[in-house]
């Protein structure tokens, strides 16, 4: 099956496209999508994911996330691996 997410409009600000995604928060997702669906299920997240011009702030050290998760070695080199093949810009 397909799974489609997408935000409710009375709660997206229309400020957010010039705003950076947190780190924290691609880490919780994919952490979730691993459990669930597997390494492929990743790929197929990153893949079929739009957005990814918008710059990810990396917040790892300091969580903003206020649901982040600590991700094990492997699963931060599984997000890095994707972020950096889709080119994504990463604010440090």
């Amino acid at each position: 099956g397909v799974h489609i997410y997408q935000a409710n409009p009375d709660y997206v600000d229309p400020t957010a496209q010039h705003k950076p995604i947190l780190l924290s928060y691609i880490d919780c997702v994919i952490q979730g999508f691993l459990t669930h669906f597997g390494t492929d299920g990743v790929t197929g997240f990153f893949e079929s994911t739009s957005g990814w011009e918008r710059p990810i702030k990396d917040d790892r050290a300091e969580p903003i996330y206020p649901r982040a998760q600590r991700l094990s070695p492997d699963q931060t080199e599984l997000v890095d691996h994707h972020l950096d093949r889709l080119a994504v810009t990463v604010l440090r």
